[in-house]
């Protein structure tokens, strides 16, 4: 077993990172170019530091102290896993798992019309590996040493594409575990969608931990894109343990046409940074954006979003609803981009946050740039604080205080849950919500 664990150095060095990728040679194993991309994500690396506070997209999301914390990126090896306790209750579509960031096969199921496959097989592949190597090569380029330390560290990833035209029927579920154990593990995992002309894809991400122990710090990539007239809704479920970490930066080309529904929950993790761009590359298509998050304790969770409104007749809509209390702290950064050419473009782009307490704290920055004089396109934010007349409106009816303020928080979320069209994930994500509203 290959080990390495990172010590406590200032994260600005990056140094312990290259020593520590000099000593795993299974990253410098399998397909020539592979390699190469890995050595270039940490060449990048080592000239890139991490964001702090001093960074304005970063001011919430200050990860220096967990980064400075000993975390050890040892390769493991895959404990034994019952799936069915992992999957979402009712859930009627296919399931896919990985373990460490890795593709186990042998947990999955084989799901006709699919092609399902990790970076190691398919590099070489006449139709797919141009595809995938452009997007490890921009893993290099990136600016995000998030991005470079996931595309040095993470051992395969996981590639899903279908046929031009072809629509899958089902939803596929997966299952990504990060093994516990007494080191503090840092993870790196990846995911591919490639959606040609006419194809459609359903995706449920869900995160979770085998095991117990020490914390983990999740480090997680999304590359997607959506051809004309593809369609693919994509939903991230995200309630890590309460000492965890979770950084996800996810990144979608969307061609003309084309259609895409992307929704983000947050309830888990200490600190938890979601990046979201999606850049439209052609006329008439249409995207939609929701998160929900809910921070209690001293949780911290940002939302960063982007979206490239870049030519004419694209429509788009986000919304973002959170709900924060105690010592918590939550955060909201939303870019809209409407470019000279996006003529016609319609876009919204709303988040709402309900503070309850004295001591949580929620920060929100919706931003519309516009470029393009012939365009509807509105955004705005809200925080505000419990109103106590509907509380005491229930509790005079009988209800006590713990259950009619999971009814009115639930309530508020409601339009965000609304928009996840499946009745099984709908109804998993309430249950995690109940789980959060009770906590202690």
């Amino acid at each position: 077993m290959d080990t390495l664990t990172v010590t406590t150095a200032a994260v600005t060095d990056n140094q312990r990172w290259v020593d520590g990728f000099a000593e795993r040679p299974d990253l410098q194993q399998g397909p020539s170019q592979l390699v190469s991309f890995r050595q270039n994500a940490i060449d990048k690396l080592a000239q890139t530091s991490f964001p702090t506070r001093r960074d304005e997209d970063w001011r919430y999301s200050d990860f220096t102290r967990a980064l400075n914390e000993n975390w050890s990126l040892q390769k493991t090896d895959a404990p034994q896993v019952v799936r069915t306790t992992f999957e979402i209750p009712d859930f009627t579509g296919f399931v896919l798992v990985t373990i460490d960031g890795e593709f186990q096969p042998e947990l999955s199921d084989t799901i006709p019309g699919l092609v399902v496959g990790n970076t190691e097989e398919l590099l070489d592949d006449a139709t797919h590996g141009a595809w995938i190597a452009e997007r490890l090569t921009s893993f290099a380029a990136d600016d995000n040493a998030f991005t470079n330390l996931n595309a040095a560290f993470a051992k395969t990833s996981l590639f899903l594409t279908i046929g031009k035209n072809e629509k899958l029927g089902k939803p596929v579920h997966i299952i990504h575990f990060a093994t516990r154990n007494a080191d503090k593990r840092f993870v790196n995992s990846q995911v591919f969608v490639r959606l040609p002309q006419g194809a459609e894809l359903t995706v449920d991400e869900t995160f979770e931990t085998l095991g117990e122990g020490a914390p983990i710090f999740r480090n997680h990539v999304i590359r997607g894109s959506v051809d004309a007239q593809g369609r693919l809704e994509y939903r991230s479920i995200q309630n890590e343990g309460r000492e965890d970490y979770h950084v996800s930066n996810a990144n979608f080309d969307q061609a003309g046409g084309g259609y895409i529904d992307h929704t983000r929950v947050d309830l888990g993790g200490a600190q938890v940074r979601n990046n979201l761009d999606i850049n439209h590359k052609g006329a008439g298509l249409e995207t939609h954006m929701a998160g929900l998050f809910f921070a209690r304790g001293r949780q911290r969770i940002d939302n960063q979003t982007f979206l490239d409104h870049a030519f004419p007749h694209g429509e788009s809509n986000e919304i973002y609803k959170g709900i924060v209390m105690d010592s918590a702290v939550t955060s909201f950064n939303g870019k809209v981009m409407v470019r000279p050419d996006a003529q016609k473009t319609n876009a919204y782009q709303q988040n709402d946050n309900l503070v309850i307490g004295t001591k949580a704290e929620a920060n929100a920055k919706p931003q519309l740039e516009i470029f393009a004089d012939d365009v509807k396109c509105s955004h705005g934010a809200t925080i505000g604080q419990m109103d106590e007349a509907p509380l005491f409106y229930l509790m005079a009816r009988g209800i006590d205080r713990g259950t009619a303020l999971g009814m009115l928080q639930r309530g508020f979320l409601l339009e965000v849950l609304d928009r996840i069209n499946s009745e099984a994930v709908r109804a998993y994500v309430e249950h995690l919500l109940m789980a959060k509203f009770n906590e202690a």
